[in-house]
C-alpha cells in the first residue's frame, strides 16, 4: 500500500515522535483545536477540527492527487485489529499495512502492546 515509505523514511516506522527525531527538517505539527487541545469537547469543536483538516489537506494536495489515509489500531496481539468502530465505518476499505511491536520498539512498556497501521487511498 505504501511502497515508498521505506525509501522516504528509511529505518523509521510511522510513529510521530520517531519521525520528529529522525526527520526534523520535514516534521510539522498541526494543531486541530484552539489552545492546542487534542480532543473535541462538543459539536463546535468537531466542526472546527474538520474545517482545519480540510484547510491543511487543501494546501497539501490538489484535486486528483493520490492521497493515502493511515489509521491505527491497538491491541495486545500481533494480529491486526481495528479497535475503533468509528474508523472502520469511516474507512471500510482500509487494509492492514504494518504492525509495530511497541513494547519492543520503545523498550519502556511493561505490557505487550502492538500498533496496527491500516491504509487506504
Amino acid at each position: 500500500m505504501l511502497p515508498d515509505w521505506d525509501r522516504c523514511f528509511p529505518g523509521v516506522p510511522p510513529i510521530g515522535h520517531d519521525l520528529r527525531e529522525g526527520f526534523p527538517e520535514r516534521w510539522a505539527r498541526f494543531h486541530s483545536l484552539p489552545g492546542s487541545r487534542r480532543y473535541p469537547a462538543d459539536q463546535a469543536d468537531h466542526d472546527e477540527l474538520l474545517m482545519r483538516h480540510h484547510v491543511i489537506l487543501g494546501e497539501l494536495a490538489q484535486p486528483g492527487d493520490r492521497v493515502v489515509l493511515v489509521t491505527t489500531g491497538y491491541s495486545e496481539s500481533a494480529t491486526p485489529v481495528r479497535d475503533c468502530p468509528e474508523l472502520a465505518e469511516l474507512d471500510p476499505l482500509a487494509a492492514h499495512w504494518r504492525t509495530v511491536a511497541m513494547h519492543e520498539h520503545e523498550g519502556i512498556l511493561d505490557e505487550t502492546n502492538y500498533w496496527h497501521f491500516f491504509a487506504s487511498t
